[in-house]
């Protein structure tokens, strides 16, 4: 069991004994369907890289020797486990002692890095060298500063430890959990930066895990794992993304519609694996994707969704790990694309003051002349600003936080970062506003009415339904809004815009929330969808399957 202290250095959260069933027992199926053609030369090597306190290892070769004798499976198990906290090895060697059903025929649990170190042997290796001399070696191959390599510690050269597995091409099945969200140091960040080529802006370690498994898997070899879901939207896991297309068959991946780790607010999915160098199978492999609506206390049955063949991943925008949407919904994605531009080519888009809206620098008041209003996401509605306001002294000189005070000074959309839907207002009022808002300016030589036009097209139903198909986020916990998803909604701007000028007028002239809206302010809104819905040749059949998809 990880301490808190553990949990927050090393991203370790003990994984619930019914999600490790479900992988085990998936990977187990997918095992006797591929055995056959793995040539597993009489033994099966598992490995969890990340072992904790041995449940994922424990749990399958529970099950293995169940289905032993059933499926006719005659390979040795042999275990392997490797995790960087001794406490959790130590933990793991005493699971697996107090057993009393069969164990695997071989265990090896040690402590390591499983981030840092050689996986095959380096060039000129012989068995005379010493740990440092061979420590040594992977600091010159990577052109590494010895400082930074000699403030991690652990290092695990993977040839040298479990050589009977790295000679004989890699690991047959990969399981686990990863640890999220590690707090890397400086030179933990220069090092990885170095060794993973599927790295993103944040170094986040379940994608460095991921990516390192992987490597030690041999070919058509298994893995399975659970791990945070914005892996598969998230833009900046891009890299990972590509990587996982040019590596692996990806064979399933299932959501769940719920939160999995008490206390964690974490969204999580399964990714099953296989490990194919031939590049047609991959691309012709289909990918299953399924959710499981339900929680903890109750039984895993996934509700199955549609099959997606892999190559067709790469032809959706940022090559998103998403279903394919139906016909209907597609006819209707590209009928909104057709004859448009993308919104970027139209307006500059940024982030506001770099920090939050009850931030120490903030006030209820403005204290002097030098404090500007402030607004944030949650103050924002479609087409009006909340009365919650809070005031800011503006520091001109930090523009690395408070950017260019030129932008908050004209007028301007302003829409939220975070949410399923885009909500946006316009703003002539010089507000300010933080790091959660999207400031809108158009570009030079644009009319000033496009600005009030794109207000009224953001808060549409129409674009908040293309955003939710095209660039869905399987986050349901403050799911962000991408500037680069923003950036390529796709805009028409009609010959005539005075018919939707004034209806936005009208709405900025009610003081409402949609909680005491009256009908004629309503009505108001559904004409000007109305109107949207016309501008994009959108028929009747169509705006019935766009509004129901709010409800």
């Amino acid at each position: 069991m990880a301490t808190t202290d553990s949990i927050s250095k090393l991203g370790a959260v003990p994984t619930p004994p019914p999600i490790i069933s479900y992988i085990v027992q998936v990977l187990l199926d997918y095992w006797i369907e591929f055995r056959e053609s793995v040539q597993a030369k009489g033994k099966l090597n598992i490995l969890d890289p990340a072992v904790g306190d041995g449940r994922f290892l424990i749990d399958f070769s529970r099950n293995y020797h169940k289905c032993s004798n059933k499926d006719d499976l005659k390979e040795i198990l042999c275990c392997y486990g490797l995790d960087i906290n001794p406490d959790s090895i130590e933990s793991a060697c005493n699971n697996f002692d107090e057993r009393k059903d069969k164990k695997p025929s071989d265990l090896s649990l040690k402590v390591g890095n499983a981030l840092l170190g050689f996986l095959s042997s380096p060039k000129g290796w012989n068995r005379s060298w010493t740990l440092d001399k061979l420590n040594s070696v992977f600091i010159s191959t990577h052109n590494i500063k010895e400082i930074n390599f000699q403030r991690i510690k652990h290092a695990f050269h993977w040839f040298l430890e479990w050589p009977e597995v790295i000679s004989n091409n890699g690991f047959d099945i990969i399981l686990g959990n990863p640890p999220y969200g590690v707090n890397f140091s400086h030179n933990e960040k220069i090092l990885f930066r170095k060794l993973y080529q599927a790295f993103d802006p944040e170094l986040e370690s379940y994608i460095l895990f991921l990516e390192r498994s992987i490597s030690l898997l041999r070919d058509k070899g298994l893995l399975g794992m659970i791990i945070p879901n914005n892996l598969l939207t998230n833009y900046h896991y891009r890299n990972i993304r590509q990587f996982l297309l040019q590596n692996v068959k990806i064979l399933k991946i299932v959501n769940f519609d719920g939160q999995i780790f008490p206390g964690f607010h974490v969204e999580t999915c399964i990714i099953v694996l296989q490990r194919r160098t031939h590049k047609n199978e991959r691309d012709n492999n289909n990918i299953q994707f399924e959710l499981i609506k339900n929680t903890l206390d109750s039984p895993y049955n996934p509700l199955v969704g549609n099959v997606v063949i892999q190559k067709s991943i790469r032809d959706n925008p940022y090559e998103l790990l998403l279903p394919t949407p139906d016909n209907r919904i597609q006819i209707i994605l590209e009928k909104i694309q057709k004859n448009s531009i993308p919104l970027g080519k139209i307006v500059r888009i940024s982030r506001g003051i770099e920090l939050g809206f009850t931030s120490p620098l903030t006030s209820d008041n403005m204290l002097n002349s030098e404090y500007v209003p402030l607004v944030a996401g949650r103050t924002i509605r479609k087409f009006r600003l909340d009365k919650n306001i809070r005031y800011i002294r503006f520091d001109k000189n930090n523009k690395a936080i408070f950017k260019d005070i030129n932008q908050y000074l004209q007028p301007k959309l302003m829409l939220r970062r975070i949410g399923h839907e885009l909500i946006a207002v316009y703003d002539p009022n010089q507000h300010f506003c933080v790091c959660d808002v999207y400031i809108i300016i158009l570009k030079p030589n644009r009319p000033p009415s496009e600005l009030i036009y794109l207000e009224a097209l953001l808060n549409s139903k129409l674009m908040s339904f293309y955003l939710m198909q095209r660039f869905t986020s399987v986050k349901s916990i403050f799911p962000k809004i991408p500037i680069k998803f923003l950036k390529d909604l796709p805009i028409k701007i009609p010959s005539h815009e005075t018919k939707i000028l004034n209806k936005v007028q009208d709405l900025h002239n009610m003081p409402w929330s949609i909680q005491e809206a009256s009908s004629n302010q309503l009505k108001c809104l559904d004409n000007l969808n109305l109107e949207i819905f016309k501008i994009y040749e959108i028929n009747n059949q169509e705006r019935e399957l766009i509004n129901n998809s709010f409800n």
